[in-house]
């Protein structure tokens, strides 16, 4: 998911103005970035902040990091990241 997330990010909210690997910042891409708000923010936060949470390569004690995400915790996160894909690419396009 937080792989997913990351990806959506740099594609489609950012439009590829800065990416991973690349020292170049496109900055006439820029012009693409008018639409985003402050609920894009508040979305990727959240989603991200949970990703993390349990992302492996950050072990932590069950006290800290809580119980994992049930299936169907699961399934409304992946629900919920399709919905937020699929309306911005309405706006995008």
């Amino acid at each position: 998911m937080r792989e997913t997330w990351e990806r959506l990010v740099e594609e489609w909210l950012i439009r590829g103005v800065v990416e991973r690997f690349n020292r170049e910042v496109k900055t006439q891409s820029c012009r693409y970035l008018t639409d985003t708000s402050d609920l894009d923010v508040e979305t990727i936060n959240t989603a991200m902040s949970k990703c993390s949470t349990y992302m492996h390569g950050h072990d932590m004690a069950e006290e800290v990091a809580g119980a994992f995400p049930d299936i169907d915790e699961l399934e409304k996160d992946v629900a919920d990241l399709d919905e937020y894909f699929t309306n911005l690419k309405k706006r995008r396009k």
